[in-house]
C-alpha cells in the first residue's frame, strides 16, 4: 500500500493492467465529532506480478485502515478493466447554434440580483471593516472600508452590459466583462456551460474546435459521470485510462486550530498513445470540483453525454 501523487491507471494495451483503488480513511483526532476528514489511499496491484494472481481481477478487493485511535473502516470495492472500460460512451459532436444575440444594458431582474449581490457583499466587508476598527487596527479597517466602497461603486455602476447566451438563451451575468471595446472576448454560460464569444459586434458560439496548450476550457464534474468513448485530447481510439487527482488546503480557520481539505480523483480518463495531461481537476474558493480541458470539441462532447443520461452537476460533493 501507497499513497501517490502521479498519475496512474490502466493501460489498455497491455495484458497485466494495474488496479487504482481510492480508499478514504476516517482517522480519529483529525475533526470534530460527526464531521469526516477523508484522506486519499491508492493501492495498486500488478495483477502479472502479485503471486496468486493471474489474469483480470474477478471479485472483489477489501482495504482495511485503523486511525490513530484504533478505529478502522473496511472498504469494499471492485475496479475491473470492464468497469472503467464500461464508462465509455460513444457520442458525436453536439450542434453548434448559428443564432447571435447583441449587447444591452442590464434591467429587470437582471440588475436587481446583480446589485442585491453586490450590496450584500458590501455590507459583509463593512461589518468587517467596522470590527477592525473597534479593535483600532486601522490599516486594515482601511483596506475593507476602501473595498466596501467600491463594490458598492460597482453595484450602481451603469458601465456593464450583457446578452442571451447563442446557446440556451440564458442571460450573462454583468461581471463576465463583455463590452463594445472587448472585441474576442471570450465568456462562459454559467447554466449550460457553453462557450461564446463576442466578435463583430455580436455574441456567437465559440469555435468548437478550439484547442488549448494547457488545460482551460472548465466543466463541472458529474455524479456518477461517464467519459465519451475517445481519446479526451483529440477524440482519436483510447488506449489508455488514466486517474487525475487534487487537494486544496484552506488555512481560513488555522487561527481556531483548524484546517479544512478538499481532495478530488477522476479515473478512468480516455487517452490515445500520444496524448496525456489533456484534463485537469481543478478546486475552486467555493469548493465546487472542475474538470479543465484542452480541447474544447472533447469538453462538449463529456457535457453532451452526460446530460444525455441525466447527470447532475456534483457542485461541492466529493468524487
Amino acid at each position: 500500500m501507497s499513497t501517490e501523487k502521479e498519475r496512474g491507471g490502466f493501460d489498455l494495451g497491455r495484458s497485466t493492467p494495474a488496479i487504482s483503488l481510492a480508499c478514504g480513511i476516517t482517522p480519529g483526532g483529525l475533526s470534530r465529532r460527526g464531521k469526516e476528514c477523508r484522506q486519499i489511499v491508492t493501492i495498486r496491484l500488478d495483477m502479472g506480478r502479485q503471486r496468486g494472481w493471474a489474469g483480470q481481477c474477478e471479485r472483489p478487493i477489501y482495504c482495511k485502515q485503523s486511525g490513530p485511535r484504533g478505529r478502522s473502516e473496511e472498504i469494499h470495492t471492485m475496479a475491473t478493466y470492464q468497469e472503467l472500460l464500461g464508462n465509455l460512451i460513444d457520442s458525436e459532436d453536439p450542434a453548434v447554434p448559428q443564432r447571435t444575440t447583441s449587447l444591452a444594458k442590464p434591467v429587470g431582474p437582471v440588475r436587481t440580483k446583480h446589485i442585491v449581490t453586490n450590496c450584500a457583499i458590501a455590507a459583509l466587508f463593512g461589518l468587517i471593516a467596522g470590527a477592525f476598527f473597534y479593535y483600532s487596527h486601522w490599516i486594515l479597517g482601511g483596506v475593507f472600508g476602501l473595498l466596501t466602497v467600491l463594490i458598492l461603486l460597482a453595484a450602481f455602476s451603469s458601465s456593464y452590459w450583457v446578452a442571451a447566451c447563442p446557446y440556451c438563451a440564458a442571460v450573462f451575468e454583468p461581471m463576465a466583462g463583455l463590452s463594445p471595446e472587448k472585441e474576442g472576448k471570450v465568456v462562459q454560460c454559467k447554466s449550460c456551460f457553453e462557450y461564446s464569444e463576442y466578435s463583430g459586434g455580436r455574441v456567437r458560439a465559440h469555435d468548437p474546435n478550439a484547442v488549448s496548450e494547457v488545460p482551460k476550457f472548465v466543466s463541472p464534474v458529474f455524479s456518477d459521470g461517464v467519459w465519451p468513448k475517445g481519446c479526451v485530447a483529440c477524440g482519436a481510439a483510447p488506449t489508455r485510462l488514466d486517474e487525475v487527482k487534487t487537494r486544496n488546503v484552506s488555512y481560513g480557520m488555522l487561527a481556531f486550530g483548524r484546517i479544512w481539505v478538499t481532495s478530488g480523483k477522476a479515473k478512468g480518463i480516455p487517452y490515445c498513445e500520444k496524448h496525456r495531461g489533456a484534463v485537469d481537476l481543478k478546486i475552486d474558493q467555493g469548493k465546487r470540483v472542475t474538470l479543465e480541458w484542452c480541447s474544447l470539441r472533447m469538453m462538449r462532447r463529456y457535457l453532451a453525454v452526460n446530460r444525455k443520461l441525466g447527470r447532475q452537476p456534483a457542485g461541492r460533493k466529493w468524487i
